[in-house]
């Protein structure tokens, strides 16, 4: 193990009372989180962080993470997955097949499948997926499921950029204030959602996605330089670290 191993490891275990003695009394593990750099996280309801660098970090429901100039790559034990960008505070929750993310700042990734909700909360918005919309939208065969973008940008604005399925915007009262199709890109302030971009063409059918599937609108945003969402084993979309050639890292945990 190298010496950055064995101080991300040393300090997670030296930490593991200021991360949360309510450990004990939390459900178990719902995913993992893999590090490239240097992020901070923190247990839900903690104000304390731990910074770890290039490991891997067993994920529990309601943990919160801060990339910096890091970046990572969520993987949920019920399929969906997340890719945080530089520069991102997020937080994630999951429960079966229901999912809840809360972005503060920066930008995310996420894949999911078809029977996986989705909802997202940033700023005064919020966004949710509904199981089995993906599939009644598809055109043709492929991959099944969800998944897109949102980012909060300079401005306060909040663009979300969908790739596969649907998201929905609702209002204080529940009722769904506007959709975002596949291939739309619509940002949201203090006006009303404003489309900035649409993709004739069906999603998955775009002429410059890689022959490997990869979808290369991701690779646009600077912030998420080496994350991209390609078709997984699973017949459903991914987020995935698109160099990963280096083995997997040692893993930490609180």
């Amino acid at each position: 193990m190298t010496k950055k191993g064995f101080a991300s490891n040393f300090s997670i275990a030296a930490a593991g009372g200021m991360l949360g003695v309510g450990l004990a009394f939390a459900g178990g593990p719902v995913g993992e989180l893999e590090v490239r750099g240097h992020v901070d996280i923190a247990q839900q309801g903690a104000e304390e962080t731990v910074r770890i660098s290039d490991t891997t970090y067993v994920w529990y429901s309601g943990d919160r993470v801060v990339t910096r100039s890091g970046q990572a790559l969520l993987s949920l034990e019920n399929g969906a997955s997340f890719g945080f960008g530089n520069d991102t505070t997020a937080s994630v929750s999951s429960s079966g097949e229901q999912v809840q993310a809360a972005l503060e700042a920066g930008v995310l990734l996420y894949a999911l499948d078809e029977d996986t909700e989705l909802q997202i909360e940033s700023g005064d918005y919020r966004f949710s997926t509904e199981p089995g919309q993906a599939r009644m939208l598809q055109v043709s065969s492929g991959p099944a499921g969800a998944a897109g973008m949102i980012e909060v940008l300079d401005d306060g604005q909040v663009q979300v950029s969908v790739r596969e399925g649907v998201l929905t915007s609702r209002d204080a009262d529940g009722a769904v204030h506007f959709q975002v199709d596949a291939g739309e890109s619509v940002a949201f302030g203090n006006a009303e959602p404003r489309q900035v971009q649409v993709q004739v063409e069906a999603a998955r059918n775009r002429d410059d996605d890689d022959d490997d599937g990869l979808i290369g609108w991701a690779r646009n945003n600077p912030a998420l330089a080496g994350l991209a969402i390609a078709a997984g084993g699973y017949v459903t979309y991914k987020v995935f670290f698109d160099d990963d050639d280096d083995g997997d890292p040692d893993s930490v945990s609180p």
